[in-house]
């Protein structure tokens, strides 16, 4: 759980990173063809020694903190019409419901 106030030196993508077990299972079906899979994945993932021309080597320190519940809290209190947050049937975003 971070805030807007965490030091960015305190933000890391590699610990954060750890507690998601399984980081293929959000974004690569088992029908996919395995040759994609692997070239997303052999650099390494979240943390990448080497990137696939369809990714980046970084990841902005900012993104951890910005998974914590409340972060957006007072951009949200200003919203006044209907939103529609759509997520597929995996994806990497927390519990939508909560």
């Amino acid at each position: 759980m971070f805030s807007r106030q965490t030091p960015l030196d305190e933000l890391s993508v590699a610990a954060t990173g750890a507690h998601v077990p399984v980081f293929i299972y959000p974004f690569h079906w088992e029908d996919e063809p395995a040759s994609i899979v692997e070239a997303d994945m052999k650099g390494g993932y979240p943390i990448r020694q080497t990137a696939p021309d369809f990714a980046s080597l970084t990841i902005p320190r900012c993104v951890v903190a910005m998974n914590s519940p409340g972060f957006y809290t007072p951009e949200v209190s200003h919203i006044d019409v209907p939103v529609l947050v759509a997520c597929g049937a995996r994806d990497v975003s927390p519990d939508i419901r909560r």
